[in-house]
């Protein structure tokens, strides 16, 4: 739609010149996952001026207000950011998380969680798997007297109490 491009091309222009709002910078969008609906969703935050930075660089650059106010930061979480093995000390592995979920691996997303501005899940997840946010995470982030820096959470994925447990229902398009 030429009205929606439009939208973006101001924003990008916006951004590109003023920076992001000061209430919100650096404004950090992290997407689980990496596959095509992941690369769909980043395709459309691409348009904007973004920079990628990795899960290891999150927390520094999420709380950095000498950060380039001109940019979007971006931050692609795959399995082995999202979970780690019950054993201590195990070394991740894919195919047996994929073999064992929940049963040999437990989230640790709550790492990341207070870094992101915006989530965007994109991930496949069935019961078999640990959940990446449940409704007690959501409960302690958004307690009374808490300002949390996560503003939007955006389930693609929109696996009804899933991985990103308060996704309760898929959203209606309008």
């Amino acid at each position: 739609n030429e009205a929606e491009k439009a939208a973006v091309a101001e924003k990008t222009a916006r951004i590109a010149e003023e920076g992001v709002p000061a209430e919100v910078h650096p404004l950090v969008v992290g997407f689980t996952g990496y596959g095509n609906v992941s690369g769909g969703a980043q395709e459309i935050l691409d348009i904007l001026p973004v920079r990628s930075i990795s899960p290891a660089e999150l927390q520094d650059a999420a709380h950095d207000r000498s950060r380039d106010a001109r940019v979007v930061y971006k931050v692609v979480f795959k399995e082995a950011d999202l979970v780690e093995p019950l054993e201590s000390g195990g070394a991740f592995d894919l195919d047996d998380y994929y073999r064992r979920g929940a049963g040999g691996y437990r989230s640790v997303f709550d790492r990341y969680v207070n870094d992101l501005t915006i989530l965007v899940n994109c991930v496949y997840w069935d019961d078999r798997y640990p959940r990446l946010l449940t409704l007690a995470q959501c409960r302690n982030l958004w307690a009374p007297g808490r300002k949390p820096k996560l503003k939007v959470i955006g389930d693609i994925s929109c696996d009804v109490n899933g991985s990103v447990e308060c996704t309760v229902k898929p959203t209606e398009p309008g």
